[in-house]
């Protein structure tokens, strides 16, 4: 996976936050995403309330299975929740395509 990120020096933790938790916390399913289709997720403004970070993603990319992408409205906007810390995003507003083998 990589992590492209669109300020220098950002903070160590935004990257753990995916490295650990990945893309199995969204709420509602992505119908687009099958197990072999990569992905390239774009993140915009993500705020993680419990570190008190803003942080801003260029891109991230993965690959995912239906259980693991998923979506509560048409704009692809997501809530994440980590189970293990109850650390929350605030909001992210992700744009999902089909990413290059």
């Amino acid at each position: 996976m990589k992590f492209p990120v669109s300020e220098p020096g950002s903070h160590p933790i935004l990257q753990t936050f995916f490295v650990d938790f990945r893309c199995r916390l969204f709420d509602g399913v992505y119908p687009a995403v099958d197990s072999s289709t990569p992905l390239r997720v774009t993140v915009a403004g993500l705020s993680i309330t419990a570190a008190g970070l803003r942080m801003t993603v260029a891109e991230l990319n993965v690959t995912g299975s239906q259980n693991h992408f998923k979506t509560n409205t048409l704009a692809n906007q997501l809530k994440i929740k980590d189970k293990t810390t109850k650390t929350k995003v605030q909001s992210a507003v992700l744009s999902l395509s089909k990413g290059q083998k």
